[in-house]
């Protein structure tokens, strides 16, 4: 977990969000991913910006290579990241029983999914249905 200050936090006032998670938009893996965190976040607790966007461009603190998640002054990667976002929008008890795996092996299979996923869903992906749309961050 990093400490969010300056320009980043300043970005998310701007934009009114407190939890964005940032995702690679050419994967059809993790648009699937961000497709089932709309549908089950129901409190509309997270907005969603991909790595090409000009809100990713313009943070300070980037990380290409991992999912994102910037919480409030925090920011979190790969299977932390995870971990937060599944408890952000309401799965606290999946989110626990993550946290009791250790943080190595929880990482070392996020990186084995992150390295494969391209062959674990088509590229392409369904049209974002217009509900969604103000869920993202340009």
């Amino acid at each position: 977990m990093k400490h969010i200050t300056g320009k980043v936090y300043d970005k998310l006032i701007e934009v009114r969000a407190m939890n964005v998670v940032i995702y690679d938009g050419d994967c059809g893996f993790c648009q699937h991913w961000i497709r089932w965190l709309l549908k089950h976040d129901s409190n509309e607790r997270l907005l969603f910006a991909d790595q090409y966007s000009a809100f990713f461009q313009s943070l300070p603190v980037r990380t290409a290579d991992s999912v994102m998640l910037i919480a409030g002054r925090h920011s979190y990667t790969k299977s932390d990241a995870v971990i937060e976002i599944l408890a952000a929008i309401g799965c606290r008890k999946l989110a626990f029983a993550g946290r009791l795996v250790p943080k190595v092996l929880r990482d070392a299979l996020y990186e084995i999914i992150a390295k494969y996923r391209h062959r674990l869903a088509p590229k392409s992906c369904e049209i974002m249905p217009d509900a969604y749309k103000k869920r993202f961050i340009g």
